[in-house]
């Protein structure tokens, strides 16, 4: 009687043992290939590396510098509502933000509203996947287009563009654009064609513009 029970009793743990290997056998199946939960359907694409991803309104708006440096770039008719970053390199020299819809004020030219000097703010034609940048339309400008900048106070300063022009890399003067017109505002980006030897465009797109 001992005996029939004990074989009973190993028969129970068997199955016992058996369920329990086919139930955690089914949900590791079903993990590996069941349905996902749904928020990995709504997470965002991964950004490409070295690129950074555009702002959004909100980090726009919060953006601080001070008081008498230019925070904000406005263009209304080109849809162009940028932050301003203050740029240049170790050795003096003009140098461009790192984001492609960022606009760069260069630090060795004229704070806005100043009547000693120009302003020289530039930007990026396109973005690392050859898609448009901040400055890309700006060659569609004409004279009378009015530039808002905005101060570090919230002051905003209006300037209209006088003239808009493309020249060859090499006869960009920089020292020059620092410092004519007094009191005005360039912009500048690449244009022309891409050299693949010299890693940059052939030419420069130059927005010209005074105190509205």
């Amino acid at each position: 009687m001992i005996q029939g029970q004990s074989s009973r009793a190993l028969l129970v743990i068997k199955i016992v043992i058996a369920i329990c290997l086919i139930t955690w056998g089914g949900w590791s199946l079903y993990q590996a290939y069941g349905p996902k939960d749904e928020t990995e359907k709504t997470m965002p694409a991964p950004t490409v590396a070295g690129e950074p991803t555009k702002k959004t309104d909100q980090e726009k708006a919060v953006y601080t510098v001070p008081a008498d440096h230019p925070r904000q770039l406005l263009i209304p008719s080109l849809s162009i509502d940028a932050n301003i970053l203050p740029m240049g390199t170790k050795d003096g020299a003009i140098d461009a933000p790192a984001s492609a819809w960022d606009a760069g004020w260069y630090n060795k030219s004229s704070l806005p509203g100043s009547s000693y000097g120009s302003m020289v703010i530039d930007g990026h034609v396109n973005d690392t996947l050859n898609g448009p940048g901040i400055f890309y339309s700006i060659s569609r400008l004409s004279s009378g287009d009015i530039i808002t900048i905005e101060k570090g106070d919230l002051q905003r300063l209006d300037y209209r563009v006088t003239s808009v022009t493309q020249v060859p890399v090499g006869k960009v003067n920089v020292a020059d654009l620092i410092q004519t017109p007094a009191g005005g505002l360039h912009l500048i980006t690449c244009g022309g064609q891409y050299s693949e030897e010299r890693k940059t465009y052939n030419d420069r797109v130059i927005v010209t513009a005074v105190r509205a």
